[in-house]
């Protein structure tokens, strides 16, 4: 079984060749709306997967690519077009570092552990400092939507109706159908959107627009998330815009009520 190597992108055509360096090795398609097909392509762009609508269309991007990958029975590598680095836990003399590592070399583990895994979703934490990372694999959780590993399964999809907090979605409804996932506590994935404070991808410019995060849409979708699934263990906490929302979901107990 093969792994197919995905990235969700739109409007951030610059981002091509950067993507393409961090994915050298692998062939990878880019799913971007079909009015970016020429200026992706001009851009170094060689395998597209064209998605039609308007944005905001994560989560149909990221539907095209699993059905895509799951119809001709491979894995799914998801990712967002803003990587930074990757990185993983690297103990000297018992002090936590890290160390760099090929995205590819990630994958290739997270595959690994997945196709031994009663579960269909693999990924890493958020987290990017040594500090708090370790050499477990956690069976429930959150993990990052910026990249994530799916492995075929007929059950659970994004929501299309979800202009954001998709992944969140996503992940709970992977702990209600499957009992949980497998978290990847080693690894330090960077991207842009997880360190804002070094640049705010939000700048209006690409299918994860300021327009669709304002406040207001954020605790709309909270709402919307909170009576869609009707579960009292999915306590989501909101303490301001940014912040985590899942510190107060009881994980291990979300399956059990449904």
């Amino acid at each position: 079984m093969g792994i197919f190597y995905t990235i969700q992108s739109a409007n951030r055509e610059f981002s091509v060749p950067i993507m393409n360096n961090v994915l050298k090795e692998v062939e990878h398609y880019w799913v971007i709306p079909r009015s970016n097909y020429e200026a992706y392509s001009k851009a170094g762009a060689k395998n597209i997967l064209l998605v039609d609508g308007e944005l905001p269309m994560k989560s149909k991007q990221l539907n095209i690519s699993l059905e895509f990958a799951f119809d001709r029975n491979q894995y799914c590598v998801t990712m967002d077009d803003d990587y930074i680095s990757s990185n993983v836990l690297d103990l000297q003399n018992n002090k936590k570092k890290s160390k760099y590592i090929e995205m590819t070399q990630v994958v290739d583990e997270l595959y690994y552990f997945l196709d031994n895994s009663n579960h269909y979703l693999a990924g890493v934490p958020s987290n990017t400092n040594p500090f708090y990372a370790n050499n477990s694999i956690s069976k429930k959780g959150m993990i990052t939507g910026q990249f994530m590993v799916h492995k075929p399964q007929e059950k659970v999809r994004f929501d299309e109706t979800l202009a954001c907090l998709e992944d969140f979605d996503y992940v709970i409804n992977h702990h209600i159908t499957y009992g949980g996932l497998d978290k990847h506590n080693r690894f330090l994935i960077n991207y842009h959107m997880i360190n804002r404070g070094k640049f705010l991808k939000n700048n209006g410019v690409g299918g994860y627009d300021l327009n669709i995060r304002k406040e207001q849409n954020l605790l709309c979708t909270i709402d919307y998330i909170s009576k869609k699934w009707n579960n009292p263990n999915l306590i989501i906490e909101y303490c301001g815009f940014g912040k985590s929302l899942h510190k107060k979901v009881k994980w291990s107990k979300l399956k059990t009520t449904i």
